[in-house]
């Protein structure tokens, strides 16, 4: 399960890549990796990796940014979690930035 991909904009290219390999990842965990040209921004939604899941870690460049655990952990202000915690929205400037993203089902 792997996607690489580049879209050209007016800014400058694109680029997104996303997997869900096992080997180096929780069965119900993605990592996404995304490169913005500069001088743009971006807003990054991440919807639930199967029905009635809800994220349970948000990592970014390899630092816990939440967790349900310690829901405290290094939250920032560019990342809103929905509610019930089945929508991750993040907002983005220019730059590369790497996700992992780990879901369960909801109980």
């Amino acid at each position: 399960n792997r996607m690489d991909c580049q879209v050209n904009t007016i800014y400058g290219p694109i680029h997104l890549a996303y997997t869900r390999d096992e080997t180096y990842l929780s069965p119900n965990a993605i990592q996404l990796r995304l490169n913005l040209p500069a001088n743009s921004r971006a807003q990054l939604v991440l919807e639930p990796l199967f029905p009635q899941a809800q994220c349970v870690r948000l990592i970014e460049n390899g630092q816990v940014l939440w967790s349900i655990d310690a829901p405290s952990t290094h939250r920032t202000s560019h990342v809103d979690l929905s509610p019930s915690l089945d929508l991750v929205t993040i907002r983005l400037g220019s730059g590369q930035h790497q996700y992992e993203v780990e879901w369960r089902a909801m109980h």
